[in-house]
């Protein structure tokens, strides 16, 4: 798993505002905690100017989860051994130590520990495999010396030297349950619990017989960048009050009750207090002004996001969409008086290949009986028409139109810097499909017909009116809205290419690993329909689709 605790203060200086942390799936107890460490040391690096992380810390995270420790390879883009650990698929806990004997038919075994076991914590022992020997949630244990322990209960063909690992810890997963139990935004602010605070200073003014408090949070690290750092200030204002110059309210009841900031999510650093008090003010009228002036602090630093805060780019974009809408409508219109052609999606040219040599337009052209007029396009990808089909532009079959893909990282990259004077006319002259922004801004740049295509993920028809707005002339819906019937289109593609051209699970899965020549990176694909390819196009007709990915 990637964790870049320890880089939090890089990323910060590079602009970032705002990080996202992996909980798919998990338990709120992994939410807890995991958003509670990097809550500390985002604002230990916002206020300290540095990053130490505790190795308790670091232990609480890999406690909660962890498959095979943390790397940070990927940021640094390294590959190999040093950015994913090939030993255990789930979560692999903290190893506290090995068994140092065991006892024939009976289910307790002595470890010898690092760390003190509790009755309620999951453990497993693993021996040479990857596979758990026995996995239990500890019902037993009892302290036999220094750092040994009897523990149990465990099944299975158990050893002296096998590791012992805790997958869950009792009082971790108790302590992480409190931090949010019962607490929620509407609770009443006496009974909600704060666990981050930002220091303050105040300000007690008595003028005559009235009293100004006035509230300022302490600048943050940052506070130019960041709304959350900005110094804000706020000033209440209560009275009047009846003068008393025999017995007025003293100083230390005022900084009793205006220093008690409670269950809020303040701390005070400073208070001063200015003027003399010759008034009576009771400590209830105190504790009032200074609720309500926190309070009022607390609404000034709520921080909104709204088409204000989003500003320049959301109108820029609102505007752009406007005058795109018109001139889009138009083009539709003309499009629609046309017979829309069917697509066939190639994910490698070696498919094409067969697809030609296995008489594939010949079987689409024996369908025009049940699809009138059918034309279609063939979708290749551009890095593999400019390497491997030796055009000069004018030779390329009418029927081809190119498409460069959502990853392009690496030699396919590579390929199309280096043939940008083909590639240019080749989008000029076919119009484009386009699945990365990068290159969809480059081919509109030119002037070129370009589709946007299912990876840049239009899921509703505001995406497709950003995209249009973007330069986009159409657009294909994301995979998300594929449905079976539009054939083997692609499930993924990785960052690494796999060592394998095929990979069937357990679950029966079966799918086929595509590396192409042209790219660095591998492409997941169904294993595929060996059917007729005029039955699948037919098919996919019938249920409204104008794609297959063959």
């Amino acid at each position: 798993d990637m964790c870049l605790l320890d880089q939090l203060g890089g990323l910060i200086d590079a602009g970032a505002a705002s990080f996202k942390i992996e909980g798919r799936l998990k338990s709120a107890e992994y939410v807890a905690i995991v958003t509670s460490i990097y809550r500390k040391y985002i604002d230990m690096y916002l206020e300290e100017g540095y990053i130490e992380v505790s190795d308790e810390d670091r232990d609480a995270l890999l406690q909660i989860f962890n498959r095979g420790e943390f790397t940070d390879a990927y940021l640094k883009g390294e590959s190999g051994d040093s950015l994913m650990s090939g030993d255990i698929v789930k979560n692999q806990g903290l190893e506290i130590g090995r068994v140092v004997a065991t006892k024939k038919g009976s289910t307790l075994v002595d470890i010898e520990a690092t760390s003190e076991p509790s009755i309620g914590d999951g453990a497993e022992i693993y021996g040479r495999g990857d596979a758990p020997l026995s996995s239990t949630v500890l019902s037993y244990v009892k302290e036999l010396g220094p750092n040994r322990y009897r523990v149990g209960d465990f099944r299975g063909n158990i050893s002296a030297g096998d590791v012992v690992r805790r997958t869950s810890r009792k009082s971790q997963l108790e302590a992480a349950r409190q931090s949010y139990r019962g607490a929620t935004f509407f609770e009443d602010e006496d009974a909600r619990k704060v666990k981050r605070r930002r220091k303050i200073d105040m300000v007690l003014q008595i003028e005559g017989n009235t009293l100004v408090l006035k509230a300022r949070t302490v600048r943050l690290a940052d506070g130019d960048r960041w709304p959350s750092c900005i110094e804000k200030s706020v000033s209440v204002e209560t009275g009047p009050f009846d003068f008393d110059y025999e017995s007025p309210t003293p100083l230390e009841r005022y900084e009793s009750a205006l220093t008690k900031t409670g269950n809020t999510p303040f701390e005070l650093r400073e208070l001063r207090i200015i003027g003399d008090s010759q008034i009576r003010v009771k400590t209830s009228e105190l504790n009032s002004l200074r609720r309500y002036c926190l309070s009022e602090l607390s609404k000034v630093l709520e921080f909104r996001r709204d088409s204000r805060d989003i500003g320049g780019v959301f109108s820029e974009l609102h505007d752009l969409i406007e005058k795109s809408r018109e001139s889009n409508e138009d083009q539709h219109r003309e499009k629609c008086k046309e017979s829309m052609p069917f697509e066939l999606y190639f994910s490698s040219m070696e498919d094409w290949r067969t697809f030609e040599a296995d008489g594939g337009a010949t079987s689409l052209r024996s369908i025009n009986g049940d699809v009138t007029g059918l034309s279609y396009k063939v979708l290749l990808p551009m890095a593999g028409i400019v390497t491997e089909l030796n055009i000069d532009g004018d030779s390329l079959p009418p029927e081809i139109v190119p498409y460069i893909g959502s990853v392009t990282k690496g030699r396919e990259e590579q390929i199309l810097q280096e043939n940008y004077e083909l590639v240019a006319k080749l989008a000029l002259m076919r119009g484009i499909f386009v699945s990365n922004l990068n290159w969809l801004h480059k081919m509109v740049e030119i002037g070129a017909d370009v589709t946007a295509d299912f990876g840049l993920n239009a899921y509703n028809h505001m995406s497709v009116q950003v995209l249009k707005a973007l330069g986009a002339s159409d657009v294909r819906w994301s995979l998300e809205k594929a449905s079976t019937s539009e054939g083997n289109y692609p499930l993924m593609q990785t960052e690494h290419r796999f060592p394998a051209a095929r990979l069937k699970s357990r679950r029966e899965h079966d799918v086929r690993i595509l590396n192409n020549e042209f790219s660095s990176q591998s492409v997941v694909l169904p294993h595929g329909d060996d059917s007729d390819i005029g039955e699948r196009v037919i098919n996919c007709l019938h249920e409204g689709h104008f794609r297959l990915y063959v």
